[in-house]
Parts: C-alpha cells; sequence; structure tokens
C-alpha cells in the first residue's frame, strides 16, 4: 500500500490500484487548499470523466491547462464547462489521438510555445471495452482503504479478456500503453 495525498486539499489515503485521487468538488476541506497557481498541466483524455474532473480540479487551484482528446468538440464543450466554473482558467484545447507520435509531440511543444513550459503530465486517455468493464468491477468497487480481489471477479476478467476480438484488444493496448508512452517521451 502507498500513501497518497488529495490533489486539491492534502488529506491523504491509502490506496493499491489509484495513482493518485482527488476528492468531488462536492466535498469540501477545512485543511489549506493547495495551489498551482503557476503551474501548467497537460492533461489527455481531458474531455469527459476522470480527464475533464482533474482538469476541472487544476483549474480550481489556479493551473494553465492544455486538454487533449481526439475531437474538437468534446474539447470545447470541456473548455467551456471549465471556464463557465473558473471564467480567469487558461485552457488551451488540442485535439488528438494519443497514439499519434507526431500529434503528441506537437500537443507539448505547443503547450511549451503558449505557456512557456510544462511542469505536469497527467495521461489520462484509456480504452475501456464493454466486456473489460464488466469483469473489471472488482477494480472500481473497492474503498479508498483496501481492495477485494477474489476468485470469481479474477476469472470472469480472465473469460472476457480471453473472448475479446485480438484486433480490438490490440488497439485498447495501443491507447492506454502506447499512447501514455508517446507523451511522457
Amino acid at each position: 500500500m502507498s500513501q497518497l495525498s488529495c490533489l486539491t486539499c492534502g488529506s491523504s489515503t491509502n490506496t493499491v490500484f489509484l495513482s493518485a485521487f482527488i476528492h468531488s468538488s462536492t466535498r469540501r476541506s477545512t485543511t489549506t487548499r493547495k495551489t498551482f497557481a503557476g503551474k501548467v498541466v497537460l492533461i489527455t483524455g481531458a474531455s469527459r470523466g476522470i480527464g475533464l474532473e482533474t482538469a476541472l480540479q487544476f483549474a480550481r487551484a489556479g493551473a494553465s491547462l492544455t486538454i487533449v482528446a481526439r475531437k474538437q468538440v468534446a474539447l470545447d464543450a470541456s473548455r467551456d464547462t471549465i471556464l463557465r466554473e473558473r471564467p480567469s482558467a487558461q485552457v488551451l484545447a488540442f485535439p488528438a489521438d494519443v497514439r499519434d507520435v507526431e500529434k503528441a509531440e506537437e500537443a507539448v511543444a505547443i503547450t511549451v510555445a503558449h505557456f512557456g513550459l510544462l511542469d505536469i503530465l497527467v495521461a489520462n486517455a484509456a480504452i475501456l471495452r464493454p466486456s473489460f468493464q464488466r469483469a473489471c468491477s472488482f477494480f472500481i468497487t473497492c474503498s479508498l482503504e483496501y481492495v477485494v480481489l477474489n476468485h470469481a471477479d479474477l476469472r470472469s476478467y480472465l473469460l472476457a479478456f480471453a473472448s475479446e476480438n485480438p484486433t480490438t484488444w490490440w488497439e485498447t493496448i495501443d491507447v492506454n500503453i502506447r499512447g501514455t508512452y508517446n507523451f511522457i517521451q
């Protein structure tokens, strides 16, 4: 188990599978909030879900953002959501497929050219196929204190994995692993 701190309020928890956690915007803490003023954050997969919530949290904390997703329309909606909540936020929207090495390099270069530097990369873009979503519920149904993994969960995960179309499986690997690699180079 590793000790992690919330990006917004600094509280900590023990966890196994989560690499970071952010409190919901409805949960307010009495501890001093961390600030990311003057920091530049690039977030992939920022058009919805965890990526959008991460972008909102960093914007609330004063960071300048580059948000990356495949579709410009989705990025525009995300940028609008961020600016509605934090009108003073600096948000650069960059459409890119994380599997494209040149686009990844361009996203980083444009971020540095626009803001002068890049402090934090959140490589959030990922694919979770429906068969994996059902089978991987054991990853999601965990408290922040401990994870319970039983034989039935593992068996259903392995069966879903084995029944997946190989092309679909490789596309998932391409986005989830190569996409992250492309941005961390």
